[in-house]
């Protein structure tokens, strides 16, 4: 009797070898180095089958690793995709495996690869950059010869970044100069020129931006192994979905379902309960990933929503002197302030560096939506490499904590009264006992945070200033940490009276009319002061520095005031203390400010308006028209302010102070 026979094709069967190994992979308690084994033995076979499933197995693996997660596996996949004779890919991967071991005498292969390519290209200036550095650092190749090319524009813009060290932003700046102007290729050139050069990149933006550039060159291969990169320092999608979109697509046009499907369920599991984006490409992936068991320990986050989202009604600010300062006008819109929740962990590491905040669970994966300020990997592995160098890591394990900081680590009044003390009430609102714990938050420095933070009453202040690696027993995170509603949620009144509750408030005789000088910041301030403090000081207003004054003082000063004037700047946190009705008239430049302290004073009641200036030093258009166009407005913030004499006559007769 005939049997049937099962065939199966060798596509197949390398589509079951590769999900095996990746399988293996993703259980491994080290999966880089893992995967760099598994393409070490594909590499050994030494034919062309090996080497595609070894390019197979990386570009379904690569983007479920942390990033720079070995120092190996980027010069493992360039060796393999030159032997495959797809050269941007190599190329690519080589300049990585150089970032990694710039000096290793394993980084010789990465060298090559970048120098054939540069000459293959027709690009001899930067083939000789490579001959050149490999010569001084291995003795490897011929010094450049006498008729050696020219450098021109190209290699002195890479020497320029390469020196600095701000090598990362000057890239970044240089590409989005060169692809806003149209010219793609430039910025391709400028970046394949450039990653080799550079220590390794914690700028996410810079692989985004030329995921799109490649992309839109039709040089896909480049821009999926550039997505990859991107989704290792964000694998959540919280900075953006944009990788995704270009990895998602990249593995539908080749036919590789399966690898789509996987990275739409990784998604969908990392990102919990938050909304996700309503395209077109990631709806039918997430139906095709179906649902997605929820984690092993029910209990490794809560999200708990403590105020539901709600809209702030437009409220126009009264201005003199002109037209309404560029940073007030979105108050004449309706606003919508988002939901705050505040996220319970168990068994949860939080690892602290200069201006980043990263959340880790106990599963050890990062919580992008909790962290603050940078990119959670790569905190982790400079935290480890400042270890193993015997560099100071203050390290602590607490039972309970709660997390105070956000992305203003600094003695600035504004951002420690409203932003980081409402926050620490905020976990009171959501029933966390500050009594048992302890708030990691910023360095007191200064007298106002030391006595705030005593009458917050909490168990502990661990203000960081340096690198810090703590764990939690149970760690609170408040979703304003990373997206920040400033100051005190945008004028929500329960966020500002608790803050107020904790001073004395009581009522006094309110006869002062205070002037602020900014004196001690030495910037942004009022250029034409000779003329207006007479004028001021006529209808009985009295200069004060607040910085340079105790903090009582400072709180009895505002408390007591009727009139308040002043240059935009953290100064004007001290309206927080102002009586309901006080009058208040806060001086802008034209092109800088926020509407900080005018939603505050809303919110609190006061008498508040606003003063249109001119810059202090110039009558140029660049400077006065606020409808200049500036990338960052805050480009203007330390400039000064010309105050109108008769816009301010006018406010000082409407409020009654003459």
């Amino acid at each position: 009797m005939d049997q049937d026979v099962k065939t199966t094709t060798p596509e197949a069967e390398a589509d079951s070898r590769i999900a095996s190994w990746r399988t293996e992979i993703a259980a491994a308690r080290r999966p880089a180095e893992l995967l760099c084994l598994r393409l070490d033995d594909l590499a050994a076979a030494a034919n062309a089958a090996a080497d595609a499933d070894a390019i197979r197995l990386f570009e379904s693996s690569f983007w479920r690793l942390p990033p720079f997660a070995d120092d190996w596996l980027p010069l493992l996949a360039a060796a393999a995709y030159d032997r495959l004779d797809r050269p941007d890919c190599a190329a690519l991967l080589a300049s990585l495996a150089v970032q990694m071991q710039p000096g290793a005498p394993a980084a010789l292969p990465a060298y090559r690869i970048l120098h054939a390519r540069f000459t293959a290209t027709g690009r001899p200036a930067e083939a000789a950059g490579v001959a050149a550095r490999l010569h001084v650092l291995f003795l490897e190749a011929e010094p450049p010869p006498a008729d050696a090319p020219t450098p021109d524009a190209l290699a002195e813009e890479v020497a320029r970044i390469a020196t600095s060290p701000d090598a990362a932003l000057l890239l970044l700046s240089a590409l989005e100069r060169l692809e806003h102007g149209g010219d793609r290729q430039g910025a391709a050139r400028l970046f394949e020129a450039s990653l080799h050069r550079v220590p390794p990149l914690a700028e996410y933006w810079i692989y985004c931006r030329m995921t799109e550039v490649y992309a839109a060159l039709d040089k896909h291969d480049t821009a999926a192994l550039l997505a990859s990169l991107c989704i290792q320092l964000d694998p959540e999608g919280v900075i953006s979905f944009a990788p995704f979109a270009h990895l998602f697509g990249w593995y539908e046009r080749a036919g590789r379902r399966a690898d789509a499907v996987a990275l739409a369920r990784r998604l969908k599991a990392r990102h919990g309960t938050r909304p996700m984006p309503n395209d077109v490409w990631l709806a039918p992936l997430l139906a095709a990933a179906g649902p997605v068991a929820a984690p092993a320990d029910a209990h490794a986050r809560r999200d708990h929503v403590v105020f539901a989202a709600e809209t702030r009604a437009a409220a126009p600010v009264r201005t003199y002197g002109g037209a309404t300062p560029v940073g007030l006008r979105e108050l004449s819109t309706d606003m919508r302030r988002e939901p705050v929740t505040v996220s319970e962990l168990h068994d949860a590491e939080i690892l602290v560096g200069a201006n980043v905040v990263a959340v880790f669970g106990r599963d050890g994966l990062a919580h992008g939506d909790l962290s603050v300020g940078g990119i959670p990997a790569l905190l982790r592995r400079r935290l480890e490499d400042a270890k193993r160098s015997g560099l100071k890591v203050e390290q602590a394990t607490l039972d309970a904590a709660v997390l105070a900081s956000d992305v203003f680590p600094g003695a600035n009044p504004c951002h420690f009264l409203l932003d980081h003390a409402s926050r620490v009430l905020l976990y009171a609102r959501a029933g966390v006992d500050l009594a048992g714990a302890t708030v990691i938050g910023p360095a007191l420095r200064t007298e106002y945070q030391r006595v705030t933070a005593e009458r917050l009453r909490v168990a502990g202040w661990r203000g960081t200033s340096g690198l810090a690696w703590f764990s939690a027993r149970r760690l609170w995170v408040s979703s304003t940490c990373r997206a920040l509603q400033h100051p005190a949620h945008w004028g929500a009144e329960w966020a500002l009276a608790s803050v107020r509750a904790l001073f004395d408030l009581a009522p006094r005789t309110r006869t002062r009319r205070l002037l602020i000088s900014r004196e001690d910041a030495g910037y942004r301030l009022i250029a034409n002061a000779a003329e207006i403090t007479p004028l001021l000081q006529a209808c009985g207003f009295e200069v004060i520095v607040p910085g340079r004054l105790p903090f009582a003082e400072q709180v009895a000063a505002f408390r007591d005031a009727t009139h308040v004037i002043g240059p935009h700047g953290a100064a004007f946190a001290n309206t927080l203390f102002c009586a309901p009705g006080t009058h208040v008239l806060e001086a802008f430049h034209p092109q800088y400010g926020t509407w900080a302290y005018a939603i505050l004073g809303q919110a609190l009641g006061l008498d508040y308006a606003a003063l249109a200036c001119g810059d202090g030093e110039s009558d140029a258009a660049e400077f006065n028209d606020p409808a200049w166009p500036l990338a960052h407005r805050n480009v203007r913030a330390g400039r000064n302010l010309r105050v109108d004499p008769a816009a301010l006559r006018q406010w000082l007769a409407d409020s009654g102070a003459c």
